[in-house]
Order: structure tokens, then sequence, then C-alpha cells
């Protein structure tokens, strides 16, 4: 999801930021082509008189609000979320997982008690790995949401229909891994 930004210096240009991603760094964009990179994070700018500077950048809380700072200047390219709607992109999320934990932990001690302890352990580390990943993009995925241009009771909706569709995802891969382990 690309941000424009206007800057100072570079008035006949069109910069667009794009935010990290998990397995991405941020990036810069000139005009629609990217920027050329100094060093990790750091990307060289050419102003309109000509001058070069270079511009980092910036992420703040999880996935939300890049910034890039040129000159020693801070500039945010959107505007940060309310706490309410990083409780809403969240909280139904993290409730869910802590029942699959508690499935995870309940199925896995089972599982320890009839086999070995050892397979037991790792249906529980195997559930809360894949949890974390699937919890930590479906997280993203509500901030991204907020962020769109999408009308405010569109984006409600579709935060709230991602995170009910996450059980349908979730629940049925923990009985496979539960039933993997179990018969294997």
């Amino acid at each position: 999801m690309k941000s424009s930004v206007e800057l100072e210096g570079f008035e006949n240009e069109i910069i667009e930021v794009d935010p990290r991603g998990l397995f991405r760094n941020a990036s810069i964009f000139i005009n629609g082509s990217p920027a050329s990179t100094k060093k990790k994070g750091e990307f060289v700018l050419k102003r309109n008189d000509g001058a070069e500077v270079v511009a980092k950048a910036k992420q703040s809380f999880f996935y939300d609000a890049p910034s890039i700072q040129i000159e020693g200047k801070t500039i945010k390219i959107i505007k940060p979320l309310a706490w309410y709607q990083y409780l809403l992109s969240s909280v139904l999320i993290i409730f869910v997982f802590l029942i699959g934990e508690w499935l995870i932990f309940t199925l896995g001690s089972e599982l320890g008690t009839g086999t070995s302890f050892a397979k037991g352990l790792i249906v529980s580390v195997i559930g809360g790995l894949v949890a974390a990943f699937i919890g930590i993009e479906f997280i993203n995925a509500n901030i991204r949401i907020f962020h769109s241009k999408m009308r405010q009771p569109l984006k409600y909706l579709a935060v709230f229909a991602i995170s009910c569709a996450l059980p349908v995802l979730y629940f049925p891969m923990v009985w496979l891994l539960f039933m993997f382990c179990c018969f294997n």
C-alpha cells in the first residue's frame, strides 16, 4: 500500500513510500521507480536543484504509520491509528488465539499422556508458532484496512469480517496438527 508524500524541494516529483511487510523492507519510489539505495533503509533522492539527499524510511508501532527522515526532519506519511482501532484490530484475534492455545495445550497434554510427552510438547510449540504467524498477519491486514481509503463503516465491517474468518482458518489447522501428531 503505497502512500504519497509531498516534500520541500521535490515539487516536480511524485514521491511514494511503501511500508515494510513481514518479508520485505520499506521502499521509496520516485515517479513510480524505486529510489536508489545507499544502504539498508536509506535511499538517495535527487531534489529539483540537483542536490542529492539521503532519506531514511522509518517504521512506528507494528506495521503502522510509516515516516521518512530527510535532512534531520521526520515526515509522517499517514496518521497513526486511534487506540480503539488498534484494539479492534487485535482483540478478537487475540481472544481466538487464547482459545486456540488452550485447545492446543489440552490436546497436546492428552497426546502427551497417551504416547509421549515430547509429542505433546511438539504439538503445543508448533501450534503456538502457527498462531503467532497467523495472528500477526491478520492484525497487519486489519491495520492496513483502517489506513485504506474505504468509508469508515466499511472499514469496521471489513475488520470484523476478517476477524470472524480467523477461526474458520485456525481451528481446522489445530485439529489437523493434532491428528497428524496423534497418528504418526
